[in-house]
């Protein structure tokens, strides 16, 4: 990596959506990625991201310089529960590093979060520059969790271009919904429901397909 613009990234469960990402990260500049390993199979994150990863698992408490690493100028850390993670980022903080945390949990208003916030407060705060988050609720949840308005950065998710194509003008496409994710309230389902319910009533022959699991199934089945 340039010594100048050294920059890593550390992610839980590394997903296919994030070596997509990382991909075009890469080609921009040179970056370490470090993951520990999720449903899909190694070799295939990596032919995807398109470079090396390397992987941390077990318990072995694992360093810069064991990593055959230099001690980034900006890490991105996927979260603040994995030890391995936050010990890497306490070694890069310590070398003046600055450490970024990626959190997509939305603000759910509940007590897991309300002992979550003095946790995170008394533990992990002080460990972490800025927060990079997907939008509104976890810029919320963030907040809540006491980190500045202005040290929160929204725009964590995105979409491959080359795989998630624009497509037709809308008005030329057939009139259908495809939704993919969880079936749960936050995910806007039931405005979806009743959306489509709107259209039809008005007329107009819109179909709903979904892919996913959840407890809105049975109220998307009879959609």
């Amino acid at each position: 990596m340039n010594e100048q613009q050294s920059v890593a990234f550390a992610w839980e469960g590394l997903p296919f959506y994030a070596a997509r990402l990382l991909r075009r990260v890469i080609e921009e500049r040179d970056i370490a990625i470090l993951g520990t390993p999720g449903p899909q199979k190694r070799e295939d994150i990596m032919r995807t991201v398109g470079q090396e990863v390397i992987w941390l698992g077990g318990s072995r408490n694992a360093t810069w310089q064991s990593l055959g690493l230099q001690v980034p100028q900006w890490f991105f850390v996927s979260g603040w529960s994995n030890p391995q993670f936050n010990l890497l980022a306490r070694q890069a903080r310590d070398a003046g590093a600055c450490i970024i945390v990626m959190a997509d949990n939305s603000r759910k208003h509940n007590l897991r979060q309300a002992v979550g916030s003095i946790i995170f407060r008394m533990k992990w705060q002080s460990l972490f520059d800025y927060a990079f988050v997907p939008g509104a609720s976890a810029k919320d949840l963030m907040r809540f969790y006491g980190v500045p308005e202005h040290r929160i950065r929204a725009g964590l998710y995105g979409a491959d271009p080359q795989m998630f194509t624009a497509g037709p003008p809308i008005p030329a496409r057939e009139r259908d919904f495809l939704f993919v994710g969880q079936f749960v309230v936050r995910k806007g389902l039931k405005e979806l429901i009743e959306s489509v319910a709107d259209l039809r009533r008005a007329g107009a022959d819109f179909t709903l397909a979904a892919m996913g699991a959840g407890p809105l199934e049975g109220a998307l089945q009879a959609a």
